[in-house]
Parts: structure tokens; sequence; C-alpha cells
């Protein structure tokens, strides 16, 4: 008690182990004790005794406050910890909540575009909806055929949902047309192969568009408001032969017309109808088509009932039983001619084979009435082919056209 020695060694042991513990974090750092103890009192050397008895109490004094505030700081500690685990439990429960409101508006969003008309393919699939029917006494504007005209209005549901619903049977509300009253009339049984085919195409349509939304939806949004197909090809309309899945192009790869027998008329502009010629001038002159192609096939139902000697004749007596198909294969008569003339030998078959293949080199001559078709050959912008499709073998002859003019002789 009254040895300054051995109070400055108790001291000085306990500034050593304060600058120890400070390589720990520590809310109240060893140096900040050992300042404060050392501020608080003048340095012992050259104190007389009742000096350094009075600098120890003061040392005492400071020591003793210094550990108190250590002990109030721990002490608050676990208070300290249990505000941040609650504020930390308050902010997961934050994102949490914030993550399930993410997923429900994607939900809601992915909801609302099934249910929404699809604005990259502008394809609607309609329900059972209802059907307005009204009359109209001689419309002028149509003009008088048949007495009454009938002008029927259908309103189409923009409904794309995910499932399709199979009903045998329902109800649609028609207007009557003799008693002006709604009335409730039956919808017909939904059967055969029709109704099963359109069920599935539906249904492919919205793995298609599954299918785009997931793998390529950057190409058909390049694609959503221009085109720039380098190929045009006129084909049959014959449902076993599409020349996208035959040929597997791409979106925009070829701009496709399809008729008949894949017949191509001379250049007329008589009547009012022709839409094999509006389909190659707007591929020729606006969308600057590089090749033109007319693709044949074989067992082709228009070239058969062409070869076929009955059929024919019923065609060109006028007792075919049908309007426009008669004048249409009348197109691909000079290719008949050929075939009776070069095949008579052969059999039936053959003799198709051949008017097949004839017709499009019909069709290619014809081609070239077009003026602007004919130019754009001349000057070496437009190439002509033809392609022939044989399903049975899957094999695919394809020939181009050349035109050719010799060298001008003066006589």
């Amino acid at each position: 008690r009254g040895d300054p020695r051995r109070f400055r060694y108790l001291l000085s042991a306990v500034i050593a182990k304060q600058e120890q513990a400070s390589a720990s974090p520590c809310i109240l750092p060893a140096q900040t004790v050992s300042a404060s103890v050392q501020g608080s009192v003048a340095p012992l050397s050259n104190h007389t005794p009742g000096e350094m008895a009075e600098d120890t109490l003061k040392y005492q004094a400071a020591i003793q406050a210094s550990l108190t505030r250590v002990y109030e700081v721990l002490s608050e500690m676990p208070k300290l910890a249990e505000v941040a685990n609650k504020e930390m439990a308050s902010l997961a429960t934050r994102m949490e909540k914030c993550l399930a409101d993410i997923k429900s508006k994607e939900a809601m969003a992915k909801s609302e575009k099934q249910k929404s008309d699809a604005d990259m393919y502008q394809m609607v699939l309609p329900d059972v909806t209802p059907l307005t029917i009204a009359e109209e006494e001689n419309d002028p504007s149509v003009g008088k055929r048949q007495g009454a005209m009938r002008r029927v209005s259908v309103t189409l549901s923009p409904s794309l949902s995910g499932e399709f619903k199979s009903r045998k049977s329902g109800e649609i509300v028609r207007k009557s047309l003799d008693k002006g009253k709604d009335e409730e009339v039956e919808e017909p049984e939904r059967r055969g192969r029709g109704w099963e085919t359109m069920t599935r195409l539906q249904s492919g349509f919205l793995a298609f568009r599954e299918k785009v939304e997931t793998n390529c939806l950057s190409v058909f949004q390049s694609l959503k408001f221009h085109q720039e197909p380098k190929v045009m090809i006129i084909a049959c309309v014959d449902s076993r032969v599409s020349p996208n899945m035959v040929l597997q192009a791409h979106p925009g790869d070829i701009f496709t017309h399809r008729n008949v027998a894949n017949l191509v008329p001379p250049y007329e502009k008589l009547g009012d109808y022709h839409g094999t010629s509006a389909a190659i001038e707007y591929a020729v002159c606006h969308l600057k088509i590089e090749h033109l192609v007319v693709m044949g096939h074989s067992n082709c139902g228009g070239i058969r009932s062409l070869m076929d000697d009955s059929q024919n004749d019923a065609i060109e007596a006028g007792e075919y039983g049908h309007d426009f198909i008669p004048s249409w294969m009348r197109l691909a008569h000079p290719a008949r001619t050929q075939a009776k003339r070069y095949c008579k030998d052969k059999d039936f078959q053959q003799q198709c084979s051949y008017c097949e293949k004839e017709a499009i080199n019909g069709s290619l001559a014809n081609l070239l009435t077009f003026p602007f078709v004919k130019d754009a050959v001349n000057n070496g912008n437009l190439s002509l082919h033809g392609w022939y499709y044989d399903m049975t073998h899957l094999k695919l002859s394809t020939w181009n056209m050349r035109l050719l003019i010799s060298d001008m002789k003066t006589l």
C-alpha cells in the first residue's frame, strides 16, 4: 500500500495485459484504457512519496472507471445482439415477401400472355361463340340472287388458353329469321377425324409458340415487321406436299404460293381475280426475289384427272360438275398432249409422271409471258427453276430454265 515501486509494477502489468488484449476487437480497446489512465495523472518519475500516493489513488480511480465502462458495454451486448437478430429476421421476412410478389407477378403476366392474342403471330383460336344472323331483303349493294340475301356476322372469342375443352354437345343462341326472337339451338355433336384434327392443330400451335418463346424468339421478332425472302416457290395445294416441311425451310426463307397442280397462267389483264399472277408480281417487283421455282410432285390428283380420258371428255363437254377446276386445268392441256404423244406405249402411271413434269415446263414458259419476269431474267436478276418431288421414292429432281438470245444477223 505505501510502496510506490510495487504499485508501479502492478500498473505496468495491467497496462501490458491491456495492450496484449488490444489485438482482438473490443468495444473499448486496451489502448483507450491505458491512455485514459496515463492521461489522468502525471508521470511517476521525480515525485515525492506524498505525490506518488496521490497519483496512485488517481490511477486506481481511473482504472476503476474504465473497468466500469467495460462492464457496462459488455452488459449491453446481449441486448444489441437481440436487436440485430430481430432486424435480420424482419429483413429476411421482407425479402421472402418480395420474392413471392415477383413470382406472383410473373405467373400473372404469363397467364395474361396466354389469354391475350399472340402479338407476334396474329392468330386467334375461337371457342364456341354466338352467331348473329340477320336477313336483308334484296340488298342492292350485292345484287339480286336467289331472293333474300343473308348476311352472317360471326364474333370470335380471342381466347388463347392452354387447354381446349372437348364439347360433344352444347348450346348456342341464334336469332330466328322468321320469328325475330332468340331461341336455343342445340350444337351438333363434334365427331369424326375433322374435329380431332382441329383440336390437334390448335394444340400444335400452343406447342409451337412455347418452343419459339423458349428457343428462337429473337428470330421471329426480327421477322415481325418485314420479310426478305430470296426464293419464291409455286407449289400444289396437295396436303401431302408442304414446301416448308419437305425442304426444311426456316421462317422467312421462301415466299410460297400454292394452287391446284402448281400451274402458272399466262400473262393477261382480262378478268378481275388473278391470285397466282398477283403473287408473282409481288414477289418479283416488291420482294425482289432472286429465284423462282415451280415445284410439282408425283401422284398429283389434278394431273391424274386430266390424264383420265373419261374425266377429260367430261371436262371438254362441260359435264364435269365443277365451276372452276375445268377451266383451270385447261392450262395443262399442252402437257397432256405431250404425254399422250410420247408415252402412248407406257402405262397410266408413267403417263401421269411425264405430264406432271411437262406441266412444270409449261408453267416456266408461261412465266416468261409476264413482262416484269422476262425483264428480270434478261437482266440477270432472276433465275427460273423446275423441281419435281417424288413422294413415293423421296427424291427431288431439279433443272433450270435458260433464256438464250442468239446473235443478231443482218441479211
